[in-house]
């Protein structure tokens, strides 16, 4: 369906250098967004400094954005979640269909927005570093903040690209000339960030009058419990997972007792980490969802749909149902004049899944805490407590809770590939389309390589 059109205007990275840093005079000018300074007074003080850190989150919230569009409407369809449906677009058939190329404009926005958000944080961090005219707790928490959502976006393209460039500067002339550096090197690097933004950012989210739209300690803690799940740091997964478990201001209770959806309501209290929009920033209502009822580009997948046990309340209130065999996601409640529902980056639900993983594969697997955390997933949706008893009847629980828990929130792709399963489910799923040598990484834009040849 197309009630917006999208309009996508890709530039190689070294002109989106030349544009970020070369692209102002010396005085106080302001971005096409009207949101955020850029120039030599961008980081004069507290103030545009606060207002260059909105601008890395606005850049990854704007229209047709990576987590605006691709996140987890389009890459959705990658993995087993969705059918085709009413999409037209053939980049976004040639996405479900795993026969992505660098020509693909709606993957290339992963490559495009990421290193948009990098360099943005790489001129804050380099301009903000060792200031002592500004307060020094305001300082760290916005030099937590831009290397909190640097972390993120590396995660984002060490997971779909493999080895990549890793810009950690604000020169131009260096950055447009990288060469590709290891996956291992990337993975160490998000790590020794999210460890900084631990001591840098605030404790709660007082800091933010409640806002949950911006990174706090705890946040910073809960992605690190992901890197290290994925990385295959057991105990270093569990300890951070139950950090944030235990902090005081999250909860995993329903803001409203048996009601799933205000579980996604903005700010709620299992909410660790979210995504604000503008009005008219959020598209994914327009891939997996049901605006007015029309058809979206994907359905969910009949495999997801019969995943959910009989008197599960996520399929009864989060799975929309058209009534003639198919079924939209109904976690994104937004309607034609309202795009701008947050995007939960990071729950609390996450968190006892990961811990409860974790536990499973320690030398000496935790089979108490990963049944606990298990059933407490279960029984906020309604369901008895789980009947595995051994450790891959447990991980086979785990696994089949992230599946329903976490359906369209971004975690799909990535637990079939560090599970090992993706071969093995995708070759099932997808049989006509699926070739695992050539659908395991996607390309990097074809622009980019012809703008750097060092990324070939």
């Amino acid at each position: 369906m197309k009630f917006r059109n999208i309009i996508f205007n890709f530039t190689p990275l070294f002109l989106v250098l030349t544009l970020i840093f070369f692209g102002c005079d010396e005085n106080l000018d302001v971005d096409p967004d009207g949101t955020t300074l850029v120039g030599d007074q961008a980081y004069a003080d507290e103030t545009t400094i606060a207002a260059s850190v909105n601008g890395i989150y606005y850049t990854m919230a704007s229209e047709a954005s990576y987590y605006s569009l691709t996140f987890n409407g389009i890459m959705s369809a990658l993995s087993d979640q969705t059918k085709l449906a009413g999409a037209s677009d053939l980049d976004d058939i040639n996405v479900f269909n795993n026969e992505v190329t660098g020509e693909n404009q709606k993957t290339a926005t992963i490559w495009q927005n990421s290193y948009r958000v990098i360099y943005q944080a790489n001129a804050l961090i380099d301009a903000v570093t060792g200031r002592t005219d500004v307060d020094e707790e305001l300082r760290d928490q916005f030099l937590g903040e831009a290397r909190f959502l640097r972390a993120m976006a590396y995660f984002q393209l060490v997971n779909y690209y493999g080895d990549i460039p890793l810009a950690i500067t604000s020169d131009p002339k260096v950055n447009s000339s990288l060469s590709k550096t290891s996956e291992t090197e990337i993975w160490t690097f998000i790590e020794s960030e999210l460890i900084a933004c631990i001591e840098l950012l605030p404790t709660d989210y007082s800091a933010y009058d409640g806002s949950r739209a911006r990174a706090i300690a705890p946040a910073a803690q809960a992605f690190l419990a992901r890197v290290h799940l994925y990385r295959e740091n057991w105990s270093e997964a569990v300890a951070l997972a139950t950090k944030v478990i235990d902090h005081p201001d999250i909860s995993i209770d329903l803001p409203v007792p048996g009601n799933f959806v205000s579980l996604y309501d903005d700010d709620s209290r299992e909410s660790v980490f979210e995504l604000d929009y503008d009005r008219f920033g959020n598209f994914v209502p327009d891939l997996i969802g049901s605006v007015f009822g029309a058809t979206p580009s994907f359905f969910i997948s009949d495999k997801l749909v019969n995943s959910y046990e009989t008197g599960d309340l996520r399929r009864a209130q989060l799975v929309g149902d058209f009534g003639d065999g198919n079924f939209y996601c109904n976690k994104f409640d937004s309607d034609f004049f309202e795009y701008d529902e947050r995007q939960k980056l990071i729950r609390l639900s996450e968190m006892h899944l990961i811990r409860a993983e974790a536990s499973l594969r320690l030398p000496s697997p935790d089979l108490s805490t990963a049944t606990s955390d298990v059933n407490l997933i279960r029984n906020r949706a309604g369901l008895a407590n789980t009947t595995a008893t051994t450790q891959q009847d447990l991980l086979d629980a785990v696994a089949q809770e992230r599946f329903v828990e976490l359906a369209f929130e971004g975690h799909r792709w990535f637990d079939l590939i560090r599970t090992g399963q993706l071969d093995a489910v995708m070759s099932a799923e997808k049989p006509d389309t699926w070739n695992l040598a050539g659908d395991r990484y996607i390309p990097i834009p074809n622009n980019e390589l012809a703008a750097n040849p060092n990324l070939r």
